[in-house]
């Protein structure tokens, strides 16, 4: 996982938990929030104030926040944890959990192949020969 994912992800499971308002729980915040870049912050804090989570995990290749399917690619990007993506359709962050990599990468590296049916083979029905009866001169 992209480290910056991973602290906005425990920065919204705090700020979402049963106790966001503890003193503990407000430092760890305070300390996130100093550990990510400010535009993904500012971004997130949009998505929060508008009502909605910040950042969805992935799984079975689609958003968790508004259940699209998401492009190959994209899941690939997210595993190589090379850039932040977000999701073309609701704007959140997304993140792929420990527990749905390995399910991941097997789909991204091999995709599902649907099996085709066998071309029905109609046999022409031969071609009956016809001698024309020879025509009497009269």
């Amino acid at each position: 996982m992209h480290i910056v994912t991973t602290k906005l992800y425990k920065l919204q499971e705090i700020e979402m938990g049963p106790k966001p308002g503890s003193i503990e729980n407000q430092a760890l915040i305070q300390q996130l929030r100093t550990e990510i870049p400010e535009p993904i912050l500012r971004h997130y804090d949009r998505l929060r104030n508008s009502g909605k989570t910040g950042i969805a995990p992935v799984r079975n290749q689609s958003c968790t926040g508004c259940h699209m399917q998401l492009p190959v690619g994209t899941v690939a990007e997210i595993l190589a944890e090379n850039d932040v993506k977000l999701c073309d359709n609701c704007a959140r962050y997304l993140i792929i959990l420990e527990e749905d990599i390995e399910t991941l990468q097997a789909e991204v590296t091999m995709p599902k192949q649907e099996s085709k049916p066998e071309p029905i083979k109609v046999e022409k029905p031969a071609k009956k020969r016809v001698r024309k009866k020879p025509v009497k001169k009269r």
